[in-house]
């Protein structure tokens, strides 16, 4: 069973590798997270990703990364050039739907299929094919405003989650609060600190 147990002093974390007590915790689990804090479960919220390569006929190495932003709910797609692997990267951008499990396994493919009927009505260049597929999750919060904060009864553990998609942009920043939060309590990043309460764990923040 993976868990964060506070013990008095110090934290006890369980692992599939074993048991590791430490003064200070950070918590980054992404789609995990609630299952290790589950005092969190009503903040987060896991969703899906499924993911297409896809081959176009023409030359796409000018092809810029960019978002496609639709009408409605989850009607939101994006992409990525060819790096490193073959295909352009196109997917949906879904944060709301069924919640999912991270420990469940499923197909991306069909799903993936139906990314491709969508950019094969609006590309320019001839679609030809699907040359891989992967999955991911999002955990998202009902704002997609992150969590920041120390986790709920637990002294000297901090968390940072629902990052909703789009958390690897500042990955330098929330390293940074994250850090400072556990060692000091309070952060030296100012524009953070006088919003603070929006990244509360409590989701209560204006």
């Amino acid at each position: 069973r993976r868990c964060v147990e506070e013990t008095g002093a110090p934290t006890r974390v369980t692992t599939s590798s074993g048991v590791f007590e430490a003064g200070r915790v950070v918590v980054t689990a992404g789609p995990w997270t609630a299952k290790l804090l589950p005092g969190l479960q009503g903040r987060l919220r896991v969703t899906r990703q499924s993911v297409g390569y896809l081959r176009f006929e023409g030359d796409t190495d000018g092809l810029p990364p960019w978002i496609w932003q639709g009408s409605g709910d989850d009607n939101n797609y994006y992409g990525l050039p060819s790096m490193g692997r073959p295909g352009a990267k196109v997917a949906l951008h879904r944060t709301l739907g069924p919640a999912d499990d991270p420990d469940d396994r499923y197909d991306a493919e069909p799903e993936v299929w139906a990314v491709m009927d969508w950019a094969r009505q609006r590309f320019a260049w001839t679609l030809t094919g699907v040359v891989g597929s992967e999955a991911c999750h999002y955990t998202n919060t009902h704002d997609e405003v992150f969590v920041l904060d120390a986790a709920p009864g637990l002294p000297g553990v901090v968390v940072g989650a629902g990052f909703s998609g789009h958390g690897f942009k500042f990955g330098p920043l929330t390293g940074r609060i994250l850090a400072e939060l556990v060692m000091d309590g309070v952060t030296t990043v100012a524009p953070f600190e006088a919003h603070r309460a929006r990244f509360a764990a409590s989701g209560r923040g204006g």
